[in-house]
């Protein structure tokens, strides 16, 4: 007898199409990346980047071995999202162009021996509590203060334009960016960021699982189209390119 599952269909040409009117939304100068961490959020990380190569700017994700084989592929920038924390790892990245994260003091000596060689993401905690470094110790990072790094925060509500902690953590990062001589380029780093106000020197940073109409932060925009749908009863993932 037939154990029930699940089955999920992704139409990816219905994502690349939501990409395509959501950076109509965006300043000009905006760029685009494909988060595919944890296979892709489940769907594939090989499908998935494939699918999205055209469409997107460059691809986050969070282990080394994903970045590792979307290199293998792709030549657009990768980010990884949490950073590393050994020379081993450090050496990988440079020898394969791979940006990094820094959300954390402990993160400087080593980061510091590679400030020449590697793109660095700073992350502010600007309210969500989760990684990030505080706008009191920014200072301590000053030597990656400049233009090709990237300064960025995640929020916290940001399916919720109405949250007041929204406009917290904007003011805030907004603090840090002059604070860092608005030298860099900046990054609310989730999906959900993109329907907030932005200016030019703002890399959009968007997840692609939720490029769907279903999300209410992104009604506004419309031509939206849903590119999932789910099926009972059924035993595999189906992929559309």
């Amino acid at each position: 007898m037939m154990q029930p599952s699940s089955e999920l269909i992704i139409d990816y040409e219905l994502v690349r199409h939501n990409i395509n009117i959501i950076r109509n939304h965006l300043p000009q100068d905006s760029k685009f990346m494909g988060i595919v961490k944890s296979n892709g959020y489940g769907h594939d990380l090989d499908m998935t980047t494939k699918a999205l190569e055209g469409s997107v700017d460059g691809f986050g994700v969070v282990r080394l071995e994903e970045a590792n084989k979307i290199r293998q592929t792709s030549k657009k920038p990768i980010l990884m999202m949490q950073g590393v924390y050994s020379l081993e790892d450090y050496d990988f990245l440079k020898k394969n162009d791979i940006w990094t994260t820094l959300h954390s003091l402990s993160q400087l000596p080593l980061a510091e021996k590679y400030l020449d060689h590697l793109v660095f993401w700073l992350k502010i905690n600007t309210g969500m509590n989760r990684l990030g470094i505080s706008v009191s110790t920014l200072d301590q990072f000053s030597a990656f203060f400049k233009g090709s790094n990237v300064l960025m925060t995640h929020l916290a509500c940001a399916d919720k334009p109405n949250d007041e902690l929204n406009k917290i953590q904007l003011s805030l990062f907004e603090d840090a960016w002059k604070k860092v001589g608005k030298k860099m380029l900046r990054s609310v780093l989730n999906s959900s960021g993109v329907v907030y106000p932005t200016v030019s020197g703002i890399l959009s940073v968007v997840a692609p699982d939720l490029i769907a109409s279903s999300n209410t932060v992104y009604r506004n925009f419309g031509l939206l189209r849903p590119a999932s749908s789910g099926l009972n009863s059924t035993s595999s993932h189906k992929f559309f390119a």
